[in-house]
């Protein structure tokens, strides 16, 4: 899926920059032996920068490894992006490290089945104030685990709703997205934008600004 990952041909139009100023690198992932890695992570698990923002996407289910993030090279990655002056973190995953549980019966889906993995990676994400974005759940989602950074779940996109009936929460059985604006001021601003299954219009669900 290289061609997806990094599109060259495609880069310039959209983000008008060269796509060899990326800091993007095939040979940027875990490493076998490593965080339970027992396969080849480089197209699973990568990262690159665009300008003062960094981009991190995750694997969180490694073969062999299920429900696992690779948090030593989730660290080591951010800790470099910040030394190259990165001022803006967004990690994408397909696992939650918090499950959102929409009704008391909802059990642990996310790294979370392992609260001392989640904690773990959670720390990582905290201490560089970044944002992560996943699915896995098919819901819509956005909550501060602890004190700095967000979890955003998406993962309404198009599939039947996680929620099978209504929880009392209207924002559960809506097809959402997020769309992220990313100012020269250093702002930054997270709108979710839905519409409820009966396809009606779309709306705005919520926005919030990122501090840094």
């Amino acid at each position: 899926m290289g061609d997806l990952i990094l599109d060259m041909y495609r880069w310039f139009p959209v983000t008008g920059a060269s796509y060899t100023t990326t800091n993007y690198s095939l040979t940027n992932s875990p490493q076998i032996g490593v965080d339970g890695i027992t396969t080849d992570q480089s197209k699973l698990t990568y990262s690159f920068d665009f300008k003062d923002s960094h981009f991190a996407i995750i694997s969180t289910d490694a073969v062999g490894n299920d429900i696992h993030a690779p948090s030593t090279w989730l660290e080591k990655d951010l800790a470099t992006a910040k030394e190259r002056g990165a001022k803006h973190m967004f990690v994408f995953a397909h696992r939650p490290v918090f499950t959102y549980k929409y009704t008391e019966s909802v059990t642990p889906g996310g790294l979370d089945t392992n609260m001392t993995h989640a904690n773990a990676v959670w720390d990582i994400i905290e201490k560089y104030h970044a944002t992560y974005f996943c699915g896995h759940e098919h819901i819509y989602n956005v909550s501060q685990p602890r004190k700095n950074a967000y979890q955003v779940i998406v993962g309404s996109g198009g599939s039947p709703f996680e929620a099978t009936t209504p929880t009392g929460k209207r924002t559960d059985q809506m097809y959402a997205w997020a769309n992220v604006d990313v100012f020269e001021s250093g702002k930054v601003k997270i709108t979710i934008h839905g519409f409820d299954d009966k396809f009606g219009n779309i709306e705005t669900i919520d926005t919030f600004n990122l501090t840094q």
